[in-house]
């Protein structure tokens, strides 16, 4: 998750931290429906409501968008 929503490896140790990994999941699942072209809401879904959103993502016709390889390809 860490790796498709776009951040550094160490949001991934901030997982073990508590409190803290409340917020490091909120962050996450925020910018993992940014890639796929949602908004805050739907972030703030997969957060609290992951096992409806998360199916979402995976079974409806939602499509990844990650603009740094596009724009690294291009160069």
């Amino acid at each position: 998750m860490v790796k498709v929503s776009g951040n550094a490896w160490y949001w991934f140790a901030l997982f073990f931290v508590p409190v803290i990994n409340f917020f490091a999941t909120l962050k996450i699942s925020i910018d993992i429906a940014g890639k796929f072209n949602k908004g805050i809401l739907f972030g703030l879904g997969l957060t609290f409501i992951s096992f409806i959103f998360y199916p979402l993502l995976g079974f409806g016709g939602y499509q990844y968008n990650d603009a740094t390889s596009s724009t690294e390809s291009m160069a």
